[in-house]
């Protein structure tokens, strides 16, 4: 008897960040890079109720919520107040970047979707 293997889960990203033409391009060079990760757009006015509704492993966003930080797996918070860092929490380590690059915003998305195939 032949069991196979379970399917991969996708992960799922929420990204929230303003302005909008950022989030966008994001999105499309993510979906690019990573074709398997599920991305979804939002407007950041809605994030609290898209994360209690979508359930996002991963969100990248612009101001952190009480509902990202406890319902997500991992977390992007870009230039939080204006600063010119960001803010990166992966199953509740957290560190912050100053001046982060695109390829660190996709080392996340990688180390997210390995804790998610994990599981």
């Amino acid at each position: 008897m032949r069991v196979k293997p379970a399917p991969m889960a996708n992960m799922r990203m929420l990204l929230a960040n303003d302005p909008r033409s950022y989030r966008e391009v994001m999105a499309g060079v993510v979906q690019a890079l990573r074709p398997h990760v599920e991305v979804t757009l939002i407007d950041p006015e809605n994030l609290d109720t898209d994360v209690a509704r979508l359930n996002p492993h991963l969100v990248l966003c612009s101001r952190l919520t009480h509902t990202v930080r406890t319902q997500s797996l991992g977390w992007i918070v870009l230039y939080p107040e204006g600063d010119r860092c960001a803010l990166i929490s992966v199953a509740g380590t957290r560190t912050a970047v100053e001046e982060i690059e695109f390829q660190q915003v996709l080392s996340v998305v990688d180390e997210v979707d390995r804790l998610v195939q994990l599981s």
